[in-house]
């Protein structure tokens, strides 16, 4: 069965009492339960219940406040437990294959030549892209990066930026729209910096 993510002390976040911040976390446990549902059919697929699509999760805005924290937290569980699942057909056990990819670092690499990246990253079954277009581009890579996403609509994909939603339109806005289609969830903040909040708010016992 799967483990929640308020329930695995290693991923401890918290909320603060702060509704933003308690939005991101409840998108991010919805989406590594419907991740689940998708690769393992115990208990789920009776009475004619329709498997969950793949689809993407992506956190936008204000530094500090989580974003990167939970998008690791997912990809630790998606490591741990969650790429293991049961083929519905053959009853084998079988692993699915991820990765987690520093935009910065991707780009830097794209720069090198290792243009075979983008094709594990089209392909691979659930992807995690932390800080979107937080690095300096001025060849334009981060076009290709954007072709590439395109391809994963329809798979399990998460994105952080420290952009506004506007802010990222204006820079791509087919990958704007995607962010928003066939039950993708954006989650934008623009909550204070944890490290700007004060030491006795910062001390009190986690809430999730």
């Amino acid at each position: 069965m799967i483990r929640p993510l308020s329930e695995a002390n290693d991923w401890g976040f918290d909320t603060l009492g702060d509704p933003q911040l308690s939005e991101m976390f409840s998108a991010a446990e919805r989406f590594q339960w419907e991740c689940w549902q998708a690769g393992n059919p115990e208990g789920v697929g009776e009475n004619g219940h329709r498997f969950p699509v793949g689809h993407w999760l992506t956190f936008l805005g204000t530094n500090g406040t989580g974003k990167t924290h939970l998008a690791k937290a997912l990809w630790r569980w998606f490591m741990g437990e969650g790429r293991h699942f049961q083929c519905r057909v053959s009853g084998a056990n079988l692993v699915h294959y991820g990765i987690f990819r520093s935009y910065r670092k991707l780009i830097d690499d794209l720069y090198s030549g290792a243009w075979s990246q983008l094709e594990d990253m089209r392909d691979c079954w659930f992807l995690v892209l932390d800080d979107v277009f937080g690095a300096s581009d001025p060849r334009n890579f981060g076009g290709r990066v954007s072709d590439m996403l395109a391809e994963r609509v329809g798979k399990w994909t998460i994105l952080t930026s420290n952009l506004t939603m506007p802010e990222l339109a204006s820079k791509d806005r087919r990958l704007a729209s995607r962010m928003i289609r066939d039950g993708s969830v954006v989650v934008e903040n623009e909550t204070k910096d944890y490290a700007l909040r004060p030491k006795i708010e910062r001390q009190r016992p986690c809430s999730v």
